[in-house]
């Protein structure tokens, strides 16, 4: 193969992105976008299918691996995923982090966190 059939492949390769594994390109505003509605949610179901929608999102444009971390608001001291998250979830922060981006919430109820957690 010549060098400049090589050097335009590799550009339409970097130029198309996840879309060559079958994932959309997403940009910053999107991401964003999708997590403004987690936010601004106004009752747990709908918070709960902007958390579902987001993580589809990310997933679809080929996102690393999602980690979850939770604090406590009153202390802001790292919070196991447990039981009392489960039962009071509006007394914690949930931090999602894809790779260098992090996003914050916080939890109406637990079917707002269930999402997070399916297998």
């Amino acid at each position: 193969m010549k060098p400049i059939a090589v050097v335009c492949a590799l550009a339409l390769l970097v130029a198309c992105g996840s879309q060559v594994t079958g994932g959309g390109m997403a940009t910053d505003s999107e991401f964003d976008g999708a997590w403004e509605r987690v936010r601004g949610a106004t009752d747990a179901q709908e918070q709960g299918d902007a958390v579902a929608a987001f993580l589809r999102r990310n997933e679809e444009a080929g996102a690393p691996a999602l980690q979850v971390s939770v604090h406590r608001r009153d202390t802001g001291a790292r919070a196991a995923i447990d039981d009392a998250l489960w039962q009071d979830p509006s007394q914690y922060e949930v931090t999602l982090r894809y790779g260098t981006r992090s996003h914050v919430f916080v939890p109406l109820s637990s079917a707002s966190l269930q999402p997070l957690f399916r297998e």
